[in-house]
């Protein structure tokens, strides 16, 4: 008995020492207090702030000024008063409303996303004993205007700053030494930043998308870093690798690398001019420079990254200097083509292929917003990852039988396709291949697909009509989610892996046939939201299929009338019913002939057709 109350002893210690509760906070709006629940970690007087799974803790309405110097456990200031010691992670996410935080001096810690899209915070005081600004921090706090950052800090942690848009100027203390990827992106407000000499670490894209930055400045004793050539360019020394580079300040000839992301999101920039010095340029230097028109490439250049000028939606013109001996710009054509491996490195809008082409690289055309339709030769064998990414303006494509791989996001976002036909060489269709291809209506899979992968034809809504062949063995997680204007669709015997919520969001869905007959357990959810929803099955098995989980979510299940699989049994080629018919609709005196497959229609094929139309 004794041994129980000491558990129970303990217990209460436990919880009366340390736990978890809600408190309350001071909350002043337009000179009217309030006060407010805030939930924290209480641990001898002292409370952190905290909430888990980008939770905030608090009220997402709740709006005015906070004052965490004054956090008590019963509402009006009255009971225990607690010291806060640390605002946990998403401690504030995405409460706009709050205008102003007061943060007492014995916070010495600041978690992640503590005040993602606190977009209506005007002004911050960080207390002095907080050593690092944490990832996504302050992400998205655009109406933020100034901000200190004490002189403890080391380091300004990733996307700290990105999105505040508000701020115009920083003062970046002694104490840090590294500044990480988008500390500061899409600060469009920022006019200016000076450097200290103990900043040893910049990363490519701290200042990516800082279109109205103009000033620069490193300090004089930096190791790492100076501004070369009278302009405001920031170089590492080491390497003369240009990092970062101010608004209408040109390249230093000093420079022999330009960097990742140096002029990432730059839509102040029509022109360049890069120095005969670079010999490389890196991934996304240029990235949607969305004004920029054209691009002269050095004869000193030998290494281009993928996508170095992506998104370069207006770029008409891109040359490659006479003499290169990577690069060139074949058959009067914009296209870079890298010799050795015939790769298409990068193309532009209204840029034609050539037909020494056999691969088309990653993000070669990405962002050609302004490219309605392209040719691809049939000697490219491989479109890779990105290739057509965010081509919004392209209507129409054909993939020539030549292609065998289409990696992954190879059409992600190509709003205004219409229509696709994937080649009989092609064996998978990637992850995000077709995702949030809005105008995509029909998609036509050849026989030699076996795999559909995760999200390939998600949120495509206008999508009305895609067969799924015989041979396809897996199609990924939300494959087809969100295609809501789909109508039906059928499932071939072969499939042994349905990803999950695989069908889900597919609000007119109403029509499932599926000849699988070795019934499976597939992913969860995968009709979640597609509620109107009648699976056809195969004779004999309607029980089975009601008894097994995801399948038995349907609103119904029927028994199919007939179970021969048409469109998918390997003894008919349903292709060459559509050549007949179209020979008939075209008079034509030979019907063996097939023109566009340069095969023999097999009439068996047909007559078989007809045969199980007729019943017989």
């Amino acid at each position: 008995m004794k041994k129980y109350v000491l558990f129970a002893l303990i217990a209460l210690f436990w919880v009366s020492s340390h736990s978890a509760w809600a408190q309350y906070v001071k909350v002043t709006e337009n000179g009217n207090v309030s006060w407010v629940k805030i939930e924290g970690t209480i641990s001898e007087g002292n409370i952190v702030i905290y909430k888990t799974f980008f939770q905030p803790a608090i009220d997402y309405a709740t709006k005015g000024a906070i004052d965490l110097s004054q956090v008590w456990s019963e509402s009006g200031g009255k009971g225990t008063h607690y010291q806060v010691t640390g605002i946990g992670d998403h401690a504030f996410y995405t409460c706009s409303g709050l205008t102003s935080i007061t943060i007492p001096s014995s916070v010495t810690s600041i978690g992640t996303w503590a005040f993602y899209g606190c977009s209506g915070l005007k002004s911050l005081t960080i207390p002095s004993a907080v050593t690092k600004i944490d990832n996504f921090t302050f992400l998205g706090c655009s109406g933020l205007k100034s901000v200190n950052i004490p002189s403890n800090v080391t380091s300004i942690g990733m996307c700290a700053f990105s999105g505040c848009s508000g701020l115009t100027s920083i003062t970046i203390p002694n104490s840090v030494t590294n500044i990480m990827g988008d500390a500061f992106g899409y600060c469009s407000g920022l006019t200016s930043i000076s450097i200290p000499s103990s900043v040893t670490y910049i990363d490519n894209n701290s200042f990516a998308g800082c279109t109205g930055l103009t000033t620069i400045v490193v300090a004089a004793d930096n190791p790492f870093y100076d501004s070369r050539n009278n302009c405001n360019a920031i170089i590492e020394t080491a390497s003369n690798t240009l990092m970062l580079l101010a608004k209408n300040t040109p390249i230093p000839s000093s420079v022999t690398t330009i960097g990742a992301y140096a002029f990432r999101n730059r839509t102040d920039l029509t022109s360049i001019s890069i120095p005969s010095s670079v010999t490389t340029i890196m991934e996304r230097a240029f990235e949607n420079c969305s004004e920029l028109t054209s691009i002269t490439i050095p004869k000193t250049v030998t290494s281009l990254g993928k996508m170095f000028i992506a998104g370069c939606e207006n770029l008409s013109t891109i040359v490659v200097e006479s003499g290169n001996p990577v690069y060139d710009s074949r058959n009067k054509c914009n296209a870079i083509i890298e010799k050795a491996t015939k790769t298409l490195i990068i193309g532009c809008n209204n840029s034609k292929i050539p037909t020494t082409v056999t691969s088309i690289g990653e993000g070669a055309f990405s962002g050609c917003a302004k490219m309605t339709t392209i040719s691809i030769p049939s000697s490219v064998t491989t479109i890779g990852v990105r290739a057509f990414a965010d081509c919004t303006g392209l209507t129409s494509m054909t993939i020539p039988e030549s292609v065998t791989s289409i990696e992954k996001e190879a059409f992600y976002n190509c709003t205004r396709l219409t229509s696709i036909s994937i080649p009989s060489k092609v064996t998978s269709i990637n992850y995000m291949v077709f995702y949030a291809c809005l105008g995509l209506t029909s998609v036509n899979i050849a026989k030699g697909v076996t795999s559909i992968g995760d999200y390939a034809f998600s949120k495509c809504s206008a999508l009305t009509s895609v067969n799924i062949p015989k041979g396809v063995t897996s199609i990924g997680e939300k494959a087809f989610s969100e295609c809501s204007e789909l109508p039906s669709i059928i499932i071939p015997s072969t499939v042994s892996s349905l990803g999950s919520w695989v069908f889900s969001n597919c609000s007119k869905l109403t029509s499932i046939t599926s000849y699988i007959t070795h019934v499976f357990n597939t992913g969860a959810y995968i009709f979640q939201d597609s509620p109107n929803v009648t699976l056809y099955v195969p004779k004999g098995l309607v029980s089975t299929y009601q008894s097994t989980t995801d399948w038995n979510s349907v609103n119904q299940i029927k028994e199919m009338t007939n179970t021969y699989d048409v469109n998918r049994d390997s003894s008919i080629d349903i292709s060459d019913v559509v050549v007949l018919v179209n020979a008939i609709l075209a008079s034509s005196s030979d019907l063996n002939n097939d023109v566009n497959r340069d095969e023999e229609v097999d009439i068996s094929d047909v007559v078989k057709l007809v045969n199980i139309i007729l019943g017989q």
